[in-house]
């Protein structure tokens, strides 16, 4: 649930992807797993899987008030901060990939990768190509696109709503979700259908990349990674954005040790 919840908190923001934080917690290729062999595994699965969902879900919502509201007051530190969690796990991450021996570097796919993002992320931050009306498709794909945000590494669910104008709209869900929901019942059963159709979509495309293209896949997930470095980047240097970054790398750094010595 822990896991979940970081998930969760991190993945409102603009331009951080949700499966990207999973990869780097350790759980992502466990929820591909737990949904691929649900029928081997029932009762684990279900525990395991609605305690991760309940704690995206309490992640999301507390975030949505609380750390979007740090970010207005505290951007700078705190961009450092994520940054230096990401850079102190990227040696675990790696390490963690290639524990089965199929993982191997391959620094033209990380940069193609790198730049992809890059140049997505960058060309639509904060800006809307165009805005629809919520009607049945619109908020059908909304919710689709809010899946693959989640689920697929790489891919921010901010970045993919900002595209159909649709951001600001589920930032307003989550930070009120119940008089929210009580005023878009309707929209919000729409929204949940298009959630769970996207999220058997992205599991079958990215449990077929593991099972076909294992060290590919990684590798365009580490350029992924790389790419939010640069887009977390704040364009200001100072030193408490410079202790920030070292505390977050020192954090993450020496869970990821804990994580290898267990």
């Amino acid at each position: 649930m822990i896991a979940g919840f970081i998930i969760g908190a991190f993945a409102v923001l603009p331009g951080v992807s949700g499966g990207v934080v999973a990869v780097l917690l350790g759980v992502y290729q466990k929820i591909i797993e737990a949904f691929n062999n649900f029928k081997c595994d029932k009762k684990n699965n279900v525990v395991f899987l609605t305690k991760t969902a309940v704690g995206v879900l309490i992640g999301v919502v507390l975030s949505s008030k609380i750390l979007l509201k740090a970010f207005n007051l505290y951007y700078s530190e705190l961009c450092y901060l994520f940054i230096g969690l990401i850079l102190g796990t990227i040696p675990y991450f790696i390490k963690d990939c290639n524990k089965d021996g199929k993982f191997e570097l391959n620094y033209i796919t990380i940069f193609i990768s790198l730049a992809i993002s890059l140049i997505i992320s960058i060309y639509f931050k904060n800006r809307f190509i165009y805005s629809i009306s919520n009607n049945f498709i619109s908020l059908l794909l909304s919710g689709i696109l809010f899946a693959f945000g989640k689920i697929i590494p790489g891919i921010s669910s901010s970045v993919l709503l900002n595209m159909i104008g649709k951001y600001e709209f589920y930032l307003e869900l989550f930070s009120n979700p119940v008089s929210f929901i009580n005023g878009n019942f309707k929209e919000c059963i729409v929204i949940v259908f298009g959630v769970v159709l996207g999220i058997l979509l992205s599991i079958k495309i990215c449990s077929y990349m593991l099972k076909n293209y294992y060290s590919k896949m990684y590798n365009i997930i580490l350029g992924f990674i790389l790419s939010s470095l640069v887009i977390m980047y704040p364009n200001s240097v100072s030193i408490t954005g410079i202790l920030c970054l070292i505390l977050g790398f020192c954090i993450s750094f020496g869970i990821s040790k804990i994580k290898i010595k267990k």
